[in-house]
C-alpha cells in the first residue's frame, strides 16, 4: 500500500462477520461456475489463475462457510457452493482489505484499533448473517428513527450505548476505552410516557492492534463481547492481500 507513511493518523476500523452475504452472489453449484463468477465480478479484479487459486483456499465445506457458525446447514436454492463463494467475496472485498489496512496502519500509529460486528441487523434471515452495515444502528445508538431500525430489547439498546460511547470516546481522546466515564446515554421513550435509560459495565479492554493484532469482537448481550486473535482464515486473506490491486 504506498504512501502508507502519508496516512499518519488514529484509525478506528472492522467487519462484519458474514460481509460475504452483502457482497457475493446465488446460484455457484461447481467450482468452475464459481470461477466464473469471480473473474467477472465488478467488485474486485481476478484472473483465471488467482481465481482458480483461490478456490483452493476455501473448501467447499458448510461448515466453514459464510454465514459462519451455521454447521452443515446449508440452502440449496441459494447454489450448491453458496457458502464457499459467499466466504471468499466477503474477504475479497472487506475483511481482507480490512485485515491489510490494520496491518500496515500499525507500521506508523499506535492507535489502531480493529473490530469485527456479530449481532445481526432486525429481521435478518439466517442466509444473510451479519451482513454489512449490520452495526450502523447501533453506533449510531438511536433507537427512534425506523430507517435502520434498532428495536426495543434492552439488550440491544445496551449494546447500542456501548458501540456509541466507543465510537465518541475514539473520536474524542483517540481510545475507544473511554465510555465508562462518559454522559453518553441511549434513552428509549416508551408508550406510557416513561423513559428508560441504560449503562455500560463489564465489558473487555479494547487492545490496540499494534499491541495484539487482535479485534474486540461484538456480541448481545454486551458483556458477551470478547477480544479475538485477527488470524482466522488467514491462508486465503494472505492470498488475497498478495494479489496486486
Amino acid at each position: 500500500m504506498p504512501h502508507m507513511k502519508d496516512w499518519n493518523v488514529p484509525i478506528l476500523l472492522g467487519t462484519n462477520t458474514d460481509e460475504g452475504t452483502s457482497f457475493g452472489t446465488t446460484g455457484t453449484d461447481t467450482d468452475e461456475e464459481c470461477i466464473e463468477q469471480l473473474i467477472s465480478s465488478k467488485r474486485w479484479v481476478l484472473n483465471r489463475e488467482q481465481a482458480t487459486k483461490l478456490l483452493t483456499f476455501y473448501p467447499n465445506d458448510p461448515a466453514l462457510g459464510c454465514p459462519y457458525g451455521w454447521g452443515n446447514t446449508t440452502w440449496p436454492n441459494l447454489g450448491l457452493m453458496y457458502k464457499r463463494y459467499e466466504s471468499m467475496a466477503g474477504d475479497l472485498t472487506m475483511v481482507g482489505p480490512r485485515r491489510l489496512l490494520a496491518q500496515n496502519m500499525v507500521k506508523y500509529r499506535n492507535e489502531v484499533y480493529s473490530y469485527r460486528w456479530d449481532v445481526p441487523a432486525l429481521n435478518t434471515s439466517s442466509t444473510i448473517g451479519v451482513g454489512h452495515f449490520a452495526e450502523i444502528p447501533f453506533v449510531f445508538a438511536n433507537p427512534v428513527q425506523n430507517i435502520t431500525a434498532l428495536g426495543g430489547d434492552p439488550a440491544r439498546l445496551e449494546l447500542g450505548n456501548l458501540a456509541a460511547r466507543m465510537w465518541t470516546s475514539f473520536v474524542v481522546d483517540l481510545d475507544p476505552n473511554g465510555h465508562n466515564g462518559m454522559c453518553l446515554i441511549i434513552i428509549e421513550k416508551l408508550d406510557i410516557g416513561r423513559n428508560l435509560t441504560y449503562t455500560v459495565a463489564n465489558i473487555p479492554q479494547w487492545p490496540q492492534y499494534s499491541q495484539e493484532t487482535s479485534n474486540f469482537v461484538f456480541r448481545l448481550p454486551k458483556d458477551g463481547s470478547y477480544i479475538e486473535t485477527d488470524t482466522y482464515r488467514a491462508n486465503g486473506i494472505d492470498y488475497i492481500n498478495s494479489i496486486p490491486r
